[in-house]
């Protein structure tokens, strides 16, 4: 069970999607946000409202269709969807050398509940959530499907084909989470949390997927690891690129040194992520990382791809 105040892991509570990026030299150890170096906040909204609003809206989902996707949660996560990694209850075991991480599963139980409302994990595509069996609106209306993006419980995978949107969040889908990229693939800005669980992605499939081109977010993909176990994985033959009016990719507060891992065969281009910043709370050691340019400064435009 989740112990603690979950307040005690966050870092830079009203960042939101505006940044200030500015060249900085890597740290050895945490600095205030104000002082920190690679990025500071450009917004003042409170991060935990919204999120709670957002989670509220899950209470008009439909009891009969909440109890037939409570039903999924006991579905077998003992082989990869993809083929290549094998599951086991609590961690990875892959062929690619990615990491073993524990938390595979989304936090179907609650444990990890940071606002006290029970389980809220969820897949936020566009105010759209997809993870409940079945397709609500913002306000909770039902809708039969979300033309180019799909989610399976079952195996923990959201779908892009062709895709043409804005705005993905995602929270407490734990270490196993997948997107497979199929086609071409376009949206505003990613943000996936791991609230002291697990929020991993890995990036797989034959197509592409291009973040914030041409828009106004100040970060296109931010990983907020809330002190969890949480990374970056990229599978060869998935072609993800980031275009950051601040920076392209932060990672922040994991409790891995190393949170990005390519497939051999991937290529990366416009940045190298490395540790920014590091500080330790009740006795574990936290990492900030950011994509940075060959100056040392936070990139603002990245590219994965296969060789």
């Amino acid at each position: 069970m989740r112990s603690g105040n979950y307040d005690e892991y966050r870092f830079d509570p009203e960042l939101e999607d505006g940044h200030v990026a500015r060249e900085f030299t890597l740290a050895d150890e945490y600095r205030e946000p104000k002082e920190f170096d690679a990025v500071t906040t450009a917004k003042t909204a409170d991060k935990d409202e919204t999120r709670r609003k957002r989670l509220k809206k899950l209470l008009f989902i439909p009891l009969s269709s909440a109890l037939a996707a409570v039903s999924l949660v006991f579905a077998s996560f003992s082989v990869d969807p993809l083929g290549t990694d094998v599951f086991g209850a609590d961690k990875i075991v892959s062929s690619l050398s990615f990491p073993v991480l524990p938390n595979v599963d989304p936090d179907f139980g609650g444990d990890y509940a940071w606002a006290g409302q029970g389980s809220e994990e969820y897949v936020l595509v566009d105010s759209h959530f997809l993870h409940a069996g079945t397709y609500y609106g913002p306000n909770g209306e039902q809708i039969e499907t979300l033309e180019g993006a799909r989610y399976d419980k079952g195996k923990n995978v959201l779908t892009l084909e062709n895709y043409n949107g804005g705005y993905i969040e995602t929270n407490l889908m734990g270490n196993g989470f997948k997107i497979e990229l199929i086609g071409e693939n376009t949206i505003g800005a990613l943000k996936i949390y791991g609230a002291m669980y697990g929020g991993s992605v890995t990036f797989c499939g034959e197509g592409s997927l291009k973040i914030n081109e041409g828009l106004n977010y100040g970060t296109a993909f931010t990983l907020e690891c809330e002190a969890s176990p949480s990374c970056v994985m990229i599978k060869k033959g998935a072609e993800v690129e980031l275009f950051g009016t601040d920076a392209a990719l932060l990672i922040r507060a994991t409790t891995l040194d190393k949170a990005l891992y390519t497939e051999p065969g991937v290529t990366v281009a416009g940045g190298e992520v490395s540790v920014t910043g590091t500080r330790e709370q009740n006795g574990e050691k936290l990492y900030d990382l950011a994509a940075l340019d060959e100056n040392g400064a936070v990139s603002k435009h990245v590219v994965f791809k296969a060789e």
